[in-house]
């Protein structure tokens, strides 16, 4: 069963965003399918999997105008970038070969120039993160913060009797607590 990504057209067009273009040896090919399929249950676990469906659903085109086209721009965008964080750090040979099917356009980014690859994977990461917080589902008015005060009359039974709760989410992610307690 071939692996494919969940936003962009197929395989070899996302493979084309993240600029690789000759990953032909049999483990190569096996982390980018690893690096595939991470991408899209991160996705899900992120947005979740509805949300992801449901942009999946949506028409990728070459220059988005409507609000379902740039969430499917945006969530195609994001895949690539997010591919590229994971490969850059599994295969830096891809990056930084000097082969001519790369291309001398790619030795000259960020990631090969003296500074630290460290800064190049972080602003990636700056860039992925911004693109799921774009996807994420809108908040409804009717939610918010709940202040613990209002669950019950007896403050003494929590330590966040006069804080307010964010969430622990059933997906891991960390909730905020005041009050002093909390992450």
């Amino acid at each position: 069963m071939a692996v494919e990504p969940l936003y962009n057209a197929s395989k070899y067009t996302l493979l084309s965003r993240v600029r690789i273009q000759d990953a032909d040896d049999e483990a190569t090919l096996a982390l980018v399918d690893q690096a595939i399929t991470e991408v899209r249950l991160g996705f899900y676990r992120r947005i979740t999997k509805e949300r992801a469906i449901i942009i999946a659903g949506y028409t990728l085109v070459d220059n988005p105008t409507s609000d379902e086209e740039v969430l499917i721009a945006k969530a195609a965008n994001t895949e690539a970038l997010w591919v590229t964080w994971l490969l850059a750090q599994r295969l830096p040979h891809l990056f930084i070969d000097n082969r001519a099917s790369v291309g001398d356009q790619w030795n000259d980014e960020q990631l090969t120039r003296d500074t630290l690859p460290s800064e190049y994977l972080k602003s990636l990461k700056t860039l992925i993160d911004e693109g799921l917080s774009d996807l994420e589902e809108p908040v409804n008015a009717d939610s918010g913060p709940v202040k613990s005060d209002s669950i019950g009359p007896d403050e003494s039974a929590t330590p966040y009797a006069r804080g307010t709760f964010l969430g622990l989410y059933p997906d891991g992610s960390k909730g905020v607590f005041y009050g002093g307690y909390g992450i």
